[in-house]
């Protein structure tokens, strides 16, 4: 027999990926002339040029940052209650801490969940993501099962908190239970995806 009212949370399983582009790698030919109409010394001068990179001049020249992702819960309330207010739901607040050289955006894309009597909370509707954008002020994001594209006409750039190398910044999902909502333990899977 299904009852009605609390709703409990079981797990959620989690995976990352990163959506953006590859970083873009400029070469040129060593010795080439300048805009003076001098030679430019070649690799191994202590300089990295512009025609330098990594790949062809190591000893000039920083290897460049990989792109990564790191989405860690930090806190969450996973009980709740089905009277349609985000108040009374489920919350996941998340550290994240990004670098990739095109990405401005950031995403979650939710499944819809699940309960052990296979019955379906819409995550449509019901689940938000709450931020700071680069402004500083405060945003919501309805998040979906699928990314939105193109990102920026749906989520602002998040505020980077710390000022080191890429965007460390705090988001928080929050989860309402429409009225008629059967309780359960409920599972669903997210992903995270960065966009230019």
């Amino acid at each position: 027999m299904k009852k009605k009212g609390i709703i409990l949370f079981l797990v959620i399983v989690c995976s990352s990926v990163v959506l953006a582009q590859d970083i873009l790698r400029f070469s040129g030919t060593v010795g080439e002339e300048n805009n003076i109409g001098g030679t430019i010394n070649s690799c191994g001068n202590g300089f990295c040029n512009s025609w330098e990179d990594y790949t062809n001049c190591p000893e000039d020249c920083e290897a460049p940052i990989e792109p990564y992702l790191n989405v860690n819960l930090v806190d969450s309330k996973t009980d709740g209650v089905s009277d349609n207010t985000y108040d009374n739901g489920w919350y996941f607040v998340y550290d994240i801490d990004y670098y990739h050289p095109d990405a401005n955006y950031l995403e979650f894309k939710i499944d819809n969940f699940i309960n052990e009597y296979s019955d379906i909370l819409e995550v449509d509707g019901n689940v938000i993501m709450e931020y700071v954008d680069e402004n500083g002020e405060d945003k919501v994001y309805d998040v979906k099962n699928d990314f939105q594209e193109p990102a920026s006409d749906f989520v602002d750039k998040l505020f980077d908190e710390s000022g080191d190398l890429g965007i460390q910044s705090t988001v928080t999902i929050k989860v309402k239970f429409p009225q008629d909502t059967p309780s359960g333990s409920y599972n669903s899977a997210y992903e995270v995806g960065l966009f230019s």
